[in-house]
């Protein structure tokens, strides 16, 4: 798997959690706030649990 299904993975699913907060309840936004702190971790970590769990090296 590449790199881009991940980006596009996180990216639809911060995109969707935050339009679900937008129309449907605002509880929703913690899920764009963990995905973001994930990805600010990730920065410094080089660790991404998604990649690890799906397989990829």
């Amino acid at each position: 798997m590449s790199d881009t299904f991940f980006y596009r993975l996180v990216g639809s699913v911060v995109f969707l959690s935050a339009l679900a907060a937008l129309f449907v309840n605002v509880q929703f936004a913690w899920i764009t706030v963990f995905f973001g702190a994930h990805l600010f971790q990730f920065t410094f970590s080089k660790f991404c649990l998604l990649q690890k769990i799906l397989g990829k090296k």
